[in-house]
């Protein structure tokens, strides 16, 4: 299920690419904008949606990694938990273990076709790991800026007319009230248009999720095992 999931959001960027460089484009310009455009009340909100980015990214990194490590670690520590099952293969009563229950064109049982199988299960287990992080992080990284982006704006509206007393001309007021309105109104469309483009994979994702709390509420009311 998991599997169907990074499919889809690979599949996602392929077909979407052209707006998804849109709005990668966007964010990139928006970013250096405001950076360099930035005083010292933007510059702390800038500084902390960043400090944010990192700190979450980090952690969903070391969240994927530890899940590839336990998935492709998975059928070693059933071979190293159970007595029985240690017994039960060796006796060819219970088969070679894998990490994915898939068909390959090869005995995946017997050497050298099993350590082939999972050396190709490896190599796709931790494909499909960092794709998914891949994704799932710029995606993250995209929603920081935009909710960061409005309060942004929220701060230059405040500034529009002027701070500490100091009053602008009504040419200069004039073009921020246009600036703002531009900005506002491009930034509504790049949200919208990422919503457009996340909706189908954030489908398939809750869809996918349910039934992989169903199948692990199953598997917990008939493990034979400590792993398991």
């Amino acid at each position: 299920m998991l599997s169907t999931v990074v499919v889809v959001k690979s599949f996602s960027f392929l077909i979407y690419q052209k707006e998804w460089l849109q709005i990668i484009d966007y964010v990139t310009e928006a970013d250096i904008y405001e950076r360099d455009t930035r005083d010292e009340v933007r510059g702390k909100i800038l500084d902390k949606y960043t400090k944010y980015c990192r700190r979450i990214t980090y952690f969903y990194w070391v969240l994927i990694s530890m899940t590839i490590f336990g998935a492709v670690s998975e059928p070693l520590m059933t071979y190293l938990s159970s007595a029985t099952f240690r017994e039960e293969l060796r006796n060819g009563t219970e088969k070679f273990p894998h990490i994915f229950s898939a068909w390959v064109p090869i005995d995946k049982y017997h050497p050298p076709g099993n350590w082939i199988t999972i050396v190709w299960h490896f190599c796709l287990c931790v494909w499909g790991g960092l794709s998914m992080a891949a994704y799932d992080a710029n995606i993250l990284v995209m929603l920081v800026f935009f909710g960061g982006k409005l309060d942004l704006m929220q701060e230059r509206c405040r500034q529009m007319f002027g701070l500490d007393g100091t009053e602008i001309s009504d040419d200069d007021a004039d073009r921020v009230i246009r600036e703002l309105h531009l900005m506002h109104v491009t930034h509504m469309k790049y949200m919208a248009l990422q919503n457009s483009v996340m909706s189908p994979v954030m489908f398939v994702y809750v869809l996918m999720c349910t039934l992989m709390l169903c199948a692990s509420i199953y598997q917990l009311t008939t493990a034979t095992n400590a792993v398991e």
